[in-house]
């Protein structure tokens, strides 16, 4: 099978199913299914409908009783068709389907599938499943008519394409038997069963950044942020008990997370060697208002997000993010921004910014944990690759074990702000240890809101202040450059040329405006000084209005 992983632009219109003259609606009796099988009994759908039409389960009516007997599964293999398994209502089925499954062997192309109201112990999370590659997949919209558990995804042979799902406290594969790969256009979490937060599992382990085992093109939410439901988990929900051994690598690519949305890794043993990489590769601007979260143990208060530090965790298997902003058609670099705000920012494993900009909120529960890696790795051909912090306030800190220059290097936004005495403030990251590699480090000051910072520098330079922007516990390695953007490398105060300088400190990086030697200043920067300063006065940037004379 060739499009197990093949590329597939998740552009709106891919699962744009037209519902004109024609359509149909078809409902399966799985009341009847239950009552002639038995528990964890995996059937064929083709063996659903029998060839002499003696058997079905098949039904053009909720009522089932006008039957369908067409053994070719046409009716399945058609994009306008709308597909029902119960009678479309959210009466909860009175049978439990306890582990059942329906292995899909035909053609199966169509405009929607309607789940039926299952309750959570039925744990119906295998009851979709590819019986071999050559059987992809392909729903339109996968809609479900409650806020209870649905019928799931599952299997090693299982190949996807949805254009929308609503997840709720949903089972989009398991960690038991997760599916191959699967592109969703649309996916949108929802209230679940007690507030549960959904799960995915996919790939065999043999993905990657560039490879991933799901592709999603918007992950949003409405619901809570501060509740289960607005969780996309990698694993098991928030509500399951029992932890898992994850020593594989998964990868799941996603647009864009906007919303109440946020992503995590579920209960995992200590002893996992295993992680879920969440890669980010949105053109435009996205932000959520959601959480990253690593679960220590099971949460409570009806699956309320806690800001008490023991309900997350940086060990075990890891949770990793990647920056890489591409095009939507995935062949070149973009410029897009994904923000996270939410009060949970446990991001256990790395963090690689490749193109684009990442914001996380410095002050988050988790801030001070012990993480991963920093990776500014700026690919060839992108603009940027740029880290910053997406809380209003400004001076939060966010620690990492250690920084890695490699490639373009990258962009570090550092927002400056004065507190109640009037002293200088700014977002601060941390490496309890230090930072390596070689490149450029391009430290980008911002003012709180994020336009021209000019009066704090004015502050730094009146006061003599060297700003602390990075903790660390040894000083950086000679091969890395911190500097920061064109416009202020040299500021023109009262028409007077001061000079961005870096310390590169055991402790730290200090940054300060200062006058060097001439002889200084001219090795430094040779010509551009003076050619930045003519810049800044001609742009209107240096003392004008601003200035008091």
């Amino acid at each position: 099978m060739q499009n197990s992983k093949k590329s597939l632009s998740l552009v709106a219109g891919i699962f744009a199913f037209s519902a004109a003259a024609g359509a149909a609606d078809y409902y399966f009796n799985l009341e009847q299914f239950i009552a002639d099988t038995g528990s964890a009994d995996q059937v064929n759908l083709s063996s659903t409908i029998s060839a002499d039409g003696s058997l079905t389960y098949w039904y053009s009516d909720s009522s089932f009783t006008q039957a369908v007997t067409d053994a070719s599964f046409s009716f399945l293999n058609d994009a306008q068709n709308d597909i029902y398994f119960g009678d479309g209502t959210s009466t909860a089925l009175t049978s439990k389907i306890e582990s059942r499954s329906i292995l899909v062997d035909v053609d199966f192309n169509v405009n929607s599938v309607w789940s039926c109201k299952v309750n959570y112990a039925d744990a119906p999370t295998e009851f979709f499943k590819s019986a071999s590659l050559e059987n992809p997949i392909t729903i339109g919209e996968y809609k479900n008519v409650s806020n209870s558990e649905t019928l799931g995804f599952a299997g090693s042979d299982t190949v996807l394409h949805i254009g929308t799902i609503t997840m709720r406290a949903y089972k989009f594969g398991s960690y038991a038997s997760p599916i191959k790969y699967a592109e969703v256009e649309n996916m949108v979490l929802n209230e679940g069963n007690n507030r549960k937060a959904s799960y995915f599992a996919a790939g065999d382990g043999s993905g990657s950044i560039d490879s991933p085992d799901i592709k999603i093109g918007t992950l949003s939410s409405s619901y809570n942020a501060a509740l289960g439901s607005s969780l996309l988990l990698y694993g098991n929900t928030s509500f399951m008990i029992s932890r898992i051994q994850l020593d594989t690598n998964h990868y799941a690519q996603i647009g864009a997370v906007t919303g109440t949305a946020g992503l995590g890794m579920t209960l995992t043993n200590e002893s996992s060697a295993g992680s879920v990489t969440y890669i980010l590769t949105g053109s435009s601007t996205s932000s959520t208002s959601g959480s990253i979260v690593q679960l220590a143990k099971v949460l409570e208060n009806n699956n309320e997000l806690s800001t008490d530090e023991s309900y997350y965790t940086t060990a075990g298997a890891k949770l990793n993010l990647v920056m890489k902003s591409l095009t939507p058609d995935g062949t070149s670099y973009a410029d897009g921004s994904q923000s996270f705000g939410g009060d949970i920012m446990v991001i256990s494993g790395d963090v690689s910014v490749i193109s684009g900009s990442l914001y996380i909120n410095y002050a988050g529960v988790g801030n001070s944990m012990d993480k991963g890696v920093l990776r500014l790795a700026k690919a060839s051909g992108a603009n940027t690759a740029r880290i910053g912090n997406s809380n209003g306030a400004v001076g939060g800190t966010y620690m990492f074990s250690a920084l890695e220059v490699s490639d373009g290097g990258g962009t570090i936004q550092v927002r400056l702000d004065t507190n109640d005495d009037g002293g200088l403030i700014c977002d601060t990251l941390a490496f309890s240890e230090g930072a390596t590699g070689s490149g450029t480090v391009v430290l980008e000051l911002k003012n709180f809101n994020g336009n021209n910072p000019d009066d704090f520098i004015d502050l730094m330079i009146e006061n003599e202040a060297s700003l602390k922007v990075i903790s660390w516990s040894q000083a950086a390695e000679a091969g890395i450059n911190f500097t920061t953007t064109d416009d202020y490398l040299v500021y023109d105060y009262y028409g007077t040329d001061y000079y961005f300088t870096v310390t590169n400190a055991a402790d730290g990086l200090y940054i300060s405006y200062q006058i060097p030697e001439p002889g200084l200043a001219a090795a430094i920067f040779g010509g551009l000084a003076a050619a930045l300063a003519v810049g800044r006065r001609m742009s209107g940037k240096a003392i004008q209005s601003r200035r008091k004379q």
